[in-house]
């Protein structure tokens, strides 16, 4: 009998303007109905990664030191998904 996941995975890359990966960007995933919040920091490549992220809607905030915030709502996260 296999168990059942309820949790999903949500990755990314984070650019500049120019396009270029941008390293050390603070991340926060943030749950819009229960306020449960999660960190990480892109690394060298820009890559971040929010494992055992639980199903919900939730916001994606990235920061930064010299450059404006960046926020993205709505993310709908769903059972086993790999939400990029």
């Amino acid at each position: 009998m296999f168990g059942q996941f309820e949790t999903a995975e949500v990755l990314g890359t984070v650019h500049d303007a120019s396009g270029a990966a941008m390293p050390d960007v603070a991340l926060t995933l943030i749950n819009q109905n229960t306020g449960v919040e999660m960190k990480t920091l892109s690394d060298a490549a820009g890559n971040y990664d929010f494992l055992d992220v639980k199903v919900g809607r939730y916001r994606l905030t990235a920061r930064r030191a010299g450059f404006a915030p960046f926020n993205m709502v709505d993310i709908h996260v769903d059972v086993e998904a790999r939400q990029r």
